[in-house]
């Protein structure tokens, strides 16, 4: 990228920027859903943590025996019924069930419908560089609009996803209401 100069790239403080083509735009819609008062409904709950407990229950009911063992945790797995052993994880196909193999031979999952939009200097291993990164996805999707028409979905790496969770929160705020639109 000719804007960024050499230290920064270097330094590795900067994001990378991707686009990937959905597998099924015919099958899932992105349209956003309104409330009666025609308000748009969040896509993510308010409070993502509200029914951690009843989750916990539930995984802990379907995997756990009387004894309190985990018997069904992997011998039941999905991972050893399709004989999964690779990194990253890839069935085996005959053993999947038939409906299910179509999705897997496409190969969706591949880089073949990725393509790269360019770097950010805002670091996302900072909070303040998460924040940016994530007000102007906000502001170029449209979704600080009251006429925005669709969810944004983002595929990020699990750390970036529990930081936009406990981070950007906070962060947004202060963002939304103290950052020039020229820094983005």
């Amino acid at each position: 990228m000719i804007a960024m100069d050499k230290h920064t790239l270097q330094s590795l403080l900067w994001t990378g920027l991707a686009v990937k083509r959905f597998a099924y735009p015919a099958e899932v819609s992105d349209a956003v859903m309104r409330d009666p008062a025609g308000l748009i409904i969040p896509a993510m709950a308010t409070d993502p943590f509200k029914y951690v407990q009843q989750l916990l229950s539930l995984l802990l009911q379907m995997t756990q025996d009387k004894e309190g063992d985990y018997p069904r945790l992997l011998s039941n797995s999905l991972m050893l019924k399709w004989d999964a052993k690779t990194v990253p994880l890839q069935p085996v196909v005959a053993k999947m069930h038939s409906s299910l193999r179509p999705a897997v031979l496409a190969g969706n999952d591949r880089m073949a419908n990725f393509y790269p939009l360019g770097m950010s200097r805002d670091n996302i291993g900072s909070n303040v560089g998460l924040s940016r990164i994530m007000r102007k996805i906000y502001i170029d999707s449209k979704m600080n609009e009251l006429s925005c028409a669709r969810y944004t979905t983002l595929s990020v790496d699990v750390n970036i996803y529990d930081r936009i969770l406990k981070v950007c929160r906070s962060h947004m705020f202060y963002l939304i209401t103290h950052t020039r639109a020229d820094a983005l």
